[in-house]
C-alpha cells in the first residue's frame, strides 16, 4: 500500500519553482525503457509523448574505497581484469540456467522456489563467485538497481526480477553499466508532461466520478 493522498501507486508529480516560472518534476516512479511495451502502448493510446533522458557524460565506475582507482569505461564492459570477466561470465551463465526456469507470473511455482526464496542474493553470490572484486562488483549493482545490500534480498525475488525485465542474466547485468543503450535501458525516456499524466488521463477514460475523486 502507498500512504500518499492519490491515486497511481509510485507515480508522483508536482509543480515547484523554476527558471522561467513553474516546471513540473516527477518525485516518484518517471521513466520508461523499449522493453517495457505495456506501458509504451497505454502511453501512445493515451495521446502522450516520451522523449530520450538525457545521458550525455563521462560514467565512473568506483568501488573499493576512497583510495581505490576510478575508471571512465567507454563501453558497456566494466573495467575488470579478464580474471574477474571470467568470473563473471560463469555468473551469468549459472544465472541464464535458473532464469530459463522462473515463472515470473508465479514466483513460488518455480522450481526448487523454497530453496530459492530461503537464500539471499549475496548467499549465491558468495557461494558461486571466487573473486572479491566481483562479489563487490555485484554489491554495487544491487544497491544501484535495488537500493538494498545483496545480503537484504531474496535470490528468488532477483531471479524473477531479471527474467521479467530482460529474460537473461547477460542483459541484467548490463543495467548497471548502460547508460541509455538504443532505449534498452529502462530510464532511457521521460513521459512528456510528466508520468502522472498516464494515470491521470486512464482516470479520466475508464474510472466513474467516485474513483476520480481525491483519497482521504
Amino acid at each position: 500500500m502507498h500512504g500518499i493522498p492519490c491515486r497511481s501507486g509510485r507515480t508522483v508529480s508536482t509543480e515547484i519553482p523554476a527558471a522561467s516560472g513553474v516546471d513540473r518534476w516527477d518525485f516518484g516512479g518517471q521513466w520508461v525503457g523499449s522493453t517495457q511495451t505495456h506501458i509504451l502502448e497505454l502511453i501512445k493510446e493515451l495521446g502522450l509523448e516520451t522523449y530520450p533522458q538525457f545521458s550525455i557524460g563521462k560514467k565512473v565506475h568506483h568501488m573499493g574505497g576512497v583510495q581505490a582507482p576510478k575508471f571512465a569505461p567507454s563501453t558497456s564492459i566494466p573495467a575488470l581484469s579478464p580474471l574477474v570477466l571470467m568470473d563473471l561470465t560463469q555468473l551469468r551463465w549459472k544465472i541464464d540456467r535458473l532464469l530459463a526456469t522462473v515463472c515470473v507470473q508465479e514466483p513460488s511455482m518455480t522450481p526448487g522456489a523454497v530453496e530459492l526464496d530461503s537464500m539471499t542474493l549475496q548467499s549465491y553470490i558468495d557461494k558461486q563467485v571466487w573473486t572479491t572484486e566481483l562479489k563487490e562488483e555485484m554489491g554495487l549493482c544491487s544497491r544501484s538497481l535495488f537500493g538494498m545490500e545483496p545480503s537484504q534480498m531474496s535470490f528468488l525475488f532477483f531471479l524473477m526480477f531479471a527474467a521479467a525485465a530482460t529474460g537473461s542474466a547477460g542483459e541484467h547485468s548490463r543495467l548497471c553499466t548502460r547508460a541509455n543503450d538504443k532505449g534498452r535501458h529502462p530510464a532511457a525516456f521521460s513521459v512528456s508532461g510528466r508520468t502522472r499524466r498516464v494515470q491521470e488521463r486512464t482516470t479520466g477514460l475508464c474510472c466513474d466520478g467516485h474513483m476520480a475523486g481525491r483519497v482521504q
